[in-house]
């Protein structure tokens, strides 16, 4: 295949049917960007871009043979996701063209670090990151877990039956515990699994440990605390309501996106605690987690509960240093 010009530019409404044609089944289950499309285009701090091509010099007319999405983050990084390439176009260079335009963005509006999540089967695109200067940051485990299939019958889960000597609270926290708070997180002796990054719709941040994100994090009830039998915290849980948008199921989803406990041997007693508080409470039909791999959630609960999971690599490439040696 001769390609005569290459262009990227910001998507447009117009584009979405035609991206639309190569990227719906992207997946053994589909793909996720009909969904996203309109949220990405009108998203503040984000961008859409197509690459387009021209194959003939006797044709004007260019074709839309690839997509990503970048979306600039409060902690100064860039997100990169959402790269689809045409499989009639595959192997020309459209993909490092497109996510080579999305670091040249990062480096010339001063941000750190650019950040993607992929998928521990997707060897393509791991290659290509690689390729690009790209380090794998941690590997984690991603959960999807039916609360009504749990087997909660007012009894406990036999699986954690050897946890019930292990006495702990989840509470949700006050004003006054955030001095507390801030002195867990900043003990260089607490466990910090996946480089203490929270993650909110498929994608990870630096969890923000200033004061003023703590008071908004309490007030909005997104944080919770676990407390031993001496009432000292030995955890930290961020959660995430996902309203569903289904008229015909109420019922919301929970993202456990952050979770911290100060012995790696309590973060499956936390868990049930989670599971089991969520489940009782009736109103959510999911929990959502990224966890630590070596809590392979398949061990403990049941095969008929896990609704999806799979394993990803946090890639992430620190753009800052390219900036500098310019």
């Amino acid at each position: 295949m001769i390609i005569l010009d290459m262009n990227i530019r910001r998507a447009r409404s117009s584009d979405k049917n035609k991206v639309l044609d190569f990227c719906m089944n992207t997946f053994e289950w589909g793909d996720y960007i009909d969904r996203a499309w309109d949220h990405w285009i009108n998203e503040p701090s984000s961008l859409l871009f197509v690459c387009e091509t021209q194959l003939s010099s006797f044709i004007s007319k260019s074709d839309l043979v690839g997509v990503i999405h970048i979306l600039q983050c409060s902690n100064n990084s860039l997100w990169i996701e959402g790269l689809r390439i045409n499989k009639l176009y595959r192997n020309n260079g459209f993909a490092t063209a497109l996510l080579n335009y999305s670091i040249d963005y990062g480096i010339e509006n001063n941000l750190n670090e650019c950040c993607a999540l992929v998928s521990q089967g997707n060897f393509a695109s791991q290659k290509m990151l690689e390729k690009l200067g790209f380090l794998k940051l941690f590997t984690c485990a991603y959960y999807k877990v039916q609360l009504e299939k749990l087997g909660f019958t007012g009894k406990k889960l036999s699986t954690f039956a050897n946890m019930q000597s292990i006495k702990l609270v989840i509470k949700t926290p006050q004003l006054a515990d955030i001095v507390k708070i801030r002195r867990y997180l900043s003990n260089p002796n607490t466990t910090k699994y996946m480089d203490d990054r929270y993650f909110d719709s498929w994608r990870f941040y630096k969890f923000n440990m200033d004061c003023s994100n703590l008071v908004l994090l309490i007030k909005s009830n997104e944080l919770l605390i676990v407390l031993n039998e001496d009432d000292r915290i030995v955890g930290v849980v961020m959660i995430k309501t996902m309203v569903s948008q289904d008229s015909f199921d109420k019922k919301s989803a929970i993202q456990i996106s952050y979770f911290n406990c100060i012995k790696r041997s309590l973060y499956l007693k936390v868990l049930y605690l989670l599971l089991e508080k969520y489940n009782n409470d009736g109103r959510f039909d999911n929990i959502q987690v990224f966890l630590p791999t070596f809590l392979g959630l398949r061990k403990f609960l049941g095969f008929e509960s896990i609704d999806y999971s799979d394993q990803f690599y946090l890639y992430t490439k620190k753009i800052k240093d390219i900036r500098n040696r310019s």
